[in-house]
């Protein structure tokens, strides 16, 4: 069976206005996402000692997502805020908590017994992407990382390079793209919003448009997507077919609040919350 560790960044998305929180972050939901496609899956991450960390936790083991190598730190767990406006998420404020943390020697060898790691921009583990990569395949989020000298330094490690692009030309992207394979990276995918997507390899492209959906919250479609396609990948699969499959995860994801479920309520009183 395909594995996948997910290394990085998890929070709890605040909905003030929905009196909500959700459990989030780009590794948390991709983890939780590639469960749902049918890898088996680890997460490495810190959480804290708040309710906040057992909420994550407690996502994770209903997901079917193996913690046995997170950390769970004594203080806060990390948090944003979200409001939202005509759909889409704007983020009123944040703070990191616990949730940086740096690899051992043990995590790089657990990370070994993994088809493939993934990680993000947002997680604070660039230094240790060389290092993984050594060990298994890696999978890098760069959201809308546009530095070209940042680019050539992850994607050269990459299996996966992935970015989000809604705000792209079709030349933008092609750039983009250009510079990831020439960099090195294995498979570079674009998401591009409402647009669909875009996945190439040396010689090869591939592209899905957008499944139509009256979209509530977008947080975490592209998270979807990401895990999806990683996980056809990795199983073999044909592309237009995974595709498609992460075209309409990305839409499901975008008919609820946060990026997985499992909401928990909020509580503006409850100064340990915020």
């Amino acid at each position: 069976m395909q594995t996948l560790l997910a290394v990085g960044d998890n929070l709890v998305d605040c909905y003030p206005a929905l009196g909500l929180e959700f459990p989030g972050g780009n590794c948390l939901n991709v983890a939780v996402q590639a469960a749902r496609a049918g890898l088996r899956v680890s997460y490495l991450g810190a959480v804290g000692t708040d309710r906040r960390g057992t909420l994550i936790r407690e996502t994770l083991a209903a997901e079917n997502v193996d913690f046995e190598r997170g950390r769970i730190v004594e203080g806060p767990s990390a948090y944003c805020v979200i409001g939202h406006q005509e759909g889409d998420r704007v983020f009123l404020d944040s703070h990191l908590g616990v949730s940086r943390f740096t690899l051992t020697e043990g995590d790089l060898a657990f990370a070994a017994r993994h088809t493939v790691v993934h990680s993000a921009q947002a997680s604070g583990t660039d230094e240790f992407i060389g290092l993984l990569a050594q060990q298994t395949l890696v999978s890098y989020d760069f959201s809308t990382v546009r530095d070209e000298a940042f680019i050539r330094g992850i994607a050269q490690h990459s299996f996966l390079a992935s970015f989000s692009g809604s705000s792209l030309s079709s030349t933008e992207v092609d750039g983009l793209v250009e510079l990831s394979l020439s960099s090195g990276a294995q498979w570079v995918l674009v998401t591009l919003g409402d647009r669909g997507a875009v996945l190439h390899a040396p010689g090869r492209v591939y592209s899905i448009p957008s499944v139509p959906v009256e979209s509530l919250d977008t947080l975490g479609a592209g998270d979807a997507f990401v895990a999806n396609v990683l996980a056809g990948l990795v199983s073999g699969a044909e592309p237009h077919a995974f595709l498609y499959q992460a075209a309409l995860k990305a839409a499901e994801t975008c008919t609820h609040f946060g990026g997985v479920g499992h909401g928990s309520p909020f509580f503006l009183s409850d100064k340990t919350r915020l």
